[in-house]
């Protein structure tokens, strides 16, 4: 029984009793972490398409926006905050277009929610929705809360809603005015005009516009190992030429240091974007009258039933440069809103470099141009396919069509790494032989194996030279399937979603195992290459790698399916070139060494 134990736990098999235990611990490990879905997670229901329109908001949500009298007028006594002006109940309006829907709520001067018509959530059927009344967008209000005062509803069509707000009897009128941009689809246009109709001068204080709050949706939640979270808040300051982004842990950092919340509340910025993986809330204004920035990350605790990983809301307030009215004097601030997809064409247009958001400039723990030429070409590849061959297998045939371009690309260094690692692989006794002649002489012995390898043209950085090049393509790669929303749900074969994991089924009489044929197939060819690859590894170097290949097998498992079929293909395609490269040096012949029976 002793032998049979020591047999099976022998030095030899420990890579093998290395991947038994990876394979038990796996699946309860993604489902701990909140990177798969468990098993027992519920399945969806069918939805409704819901109404354009919102619901008008409940006592309950008004209260949420408190009003606070107009700072900033010294001539006037000052109203407690304790008192704030009463607030009406909420009413909305809806404005849009083919692309999206956004409830305004004119009394309270906000965007209180967004629906993207053109994207959908898990159930493929409701629409997603963006903002809320906790935070909404555009909010324009004080640090106590809104600004209160008489409004009234000027205008209000499909494109465009007018209001003039007049505060506290203190000669200030502000009239706010949203309408649909004809330039760049999600976006509204945000005017605000201020005039002081009093008999003194207004000088107007500490207010601040909503950037609007975001948390991640469902299955961005609970998918897609090894992409790191996007939610963040990202600020284009003033004086910096692209913007920071912010997550949650440094956004309480700074909440928590008055000091360093000081500094940013007094820092000039030219937009915020409040974002989660797929989808933003921007706001970026003209000129300099954003005077700073205040973020605030709320953390929402795991649902009761443990079905619902804990995560974070994000939200911005941009702080407004003080203004001064002389009497009958106005003043106009125009901002731009967008709430919609992050499609770097849309962003772009948005201007101030709103684009970097995306950071398909990410090479490492840098950002550089050339990455982001590389990336962006990538994915304007990806839209031209679509384009060209319609919407059914676009993105998939355009993974498959620019792997197989990159393959092309890097042909010859790979076909010429081939017969190196294979003349490698072959004069690997003659290698032995020297170490063993010469292994009380370091040097020496490294001067006989140089010698090997330029007389049987022996290139030992060719081997790695092909891999070390294309790093910037597979960064590329990653910055586009990192939170590219082209391929959120879109089809590919048996893959509905290519932004997920491809789970088929789950293997039978359990729940816990899902089946994904994508990240199988990868594994499958990842020890296909392995095993007609060249190497000079000996036998336990050898299970090693083997083991590591498993190890990436299963981390794949796990990954966006666009992300697998990138690599299933390419790890398919360097299978035909090794087979075609070994038929091309069938006859490979390599002179017998003499160095080694040299005295």
């Amino acid at each position: 029984m002793t032998d049979k134990f020591n047999a099976i736990f022998s030095k030899d098999n420990l890579p093998a009793a290395g991947l038994v235990l990876l394979l038990a611990v796996w699946f309860p490990l993604m489902w701990l972490f909140g990177v798969t879905a468990p098993p027992w997670a519920p399945k969806p229901l069918p939805a409704v398409v819901p109404s354009v329109a919102a619901p008008a908001l409940s006592p309950s949500a008004s209260s949420s926006m408190p009003t606070a009298p107009v700072p900033g007028f010294p001539a006037l006594p000052a109203v407690s905050s304790s008192t704030p002006v009463p607030m009406e109940r909420g009413e909305t309006v809806t404005v849009g277009s083919a692309e999206f829907k956004a409830e305004i709520d004119w009394r309270n001067g906000a965007v209180s929610s967004v629906a993207l018509l053109k994207h959908t959530q898990a159930d493929r059927r409701t629409p997603i929705m963006l903002g809320g009344m906790e935070k909404p967008l555009g909010w324009l209000h004080t640090a106590a809360g809104g600004l209160g005062g008489e409004v009234k509803l000027v205008k209000a069509t499909a494109g465009c809603v007018v209001t003039e707000r007049a505060l506290a009897d203190r000669g200030l009128v502000v009239r706010q005015e949203w309408s649909v941009a004809s330039d760049i689809p999600y976006r509204l246009a945000y005017r605000v005009t201020l005039e002081n109709r009093g008999a003194v001068a207004a000088v107007v204080t500490d207010w601040r516009l909503g950037g609007g709050a975001i948390k991640p949706a469902k299955e961005e939640m609970l998918g897609g190992f090894g992409m790191p979270s996007t939610l963040s808040v990202d600020v284009a300051f003033a004086d910096a030429d692209r913007s920071r982004a912010f997550q949650a842990k440094e956004i309480r950092k700074i909440a928590e240091d008055p000091a360093k919340a000081g500094e940013f509340a007094a820092k000039g910025v030219r937009w915020s974007a409040a974002h989660s993986k797929y989808f933003v809330l921007f706001i970026g204004g003209a000129g300099r009258e954003i005077s700073g920035v205040v973020m605030n990350a709320t953390e929402v605790p795991e649902s009761a039933d443990g079905k619902m990983p804990k995560t974070d809301i994000l939200a911005a307030d941009l702080m407004l440069s003080p203004v001064t009215l002389a009497p009958g004097a106005s003043q106009t601030l125009d901002f731009s809103l967008y709430a919609g997809p992050k499609e770097y064409q849309q962003l772009r247009r948005l201007n101030g470099g709103a684009e970097s958001i995306l950071q398909m400039d990410l090479f490492f723990w840098g950002n550089f141009d050339w990455m982001g030429k590389i990336s962006r070409l990538i994915l304007q590849g990806m839209i031209w396919v679509k384009t060209a061959v319609g919407p059914v297998w676009a993105y998939g045939l355009a993974i498959i069509l620019i792997t197989l371009l990159v393959k092309l690309l890097f042909w010859p260094l790979t076909h010429f790494s081939t017969v190196s690692m294979k003349r490698m692989s072959q004069v690997q006794p003659l290698i032995k032989e020297i170490n063993e002649k010469f292994k009380e002489n370091a040097q020496l012995k490294q001067q006989k194996i140089m010698e090997l390898y330029r007389e049987h043209k022996i290139n030992p950085l060719m081997g790695c030279l092909p891999i070390f090049l294309q790093i910037p393509v597979f960064f590329a790669l990653y910055n586009v399937f990192r939170c590219s929303v082209e391929l959120r749900h879109a089809n590919f074969l048996w893959v509905t979603d290519l932004s997920q994991p491809d789970t088929l089924a789950f293997l039978p009489y359990s729940d816990m195992i899902p089946i994904r044929p994508l990240a199988i197939l990868t594994g499958v060819t990842m020890l296909v290459q392995q095993k007609i690859t060249p190497s000079s590894m000996d036998p336990t170097q050898a299970k090693m790698m083997m083991f590591m290949t498993l190890f990436f097998a299963f981390i794949f498992y796990s990954m966006p399916s666009g992300l697998t079929l990138y690599w299933t293909v390419n790890q398919a395609i360097g299978i035909v070139q090794t087979i075609i490269t070994y038929k091309l040096v069938k006859d490979l012949h390599l002179p017998h060494l003499h160095h080694a029976q040299k005295a």
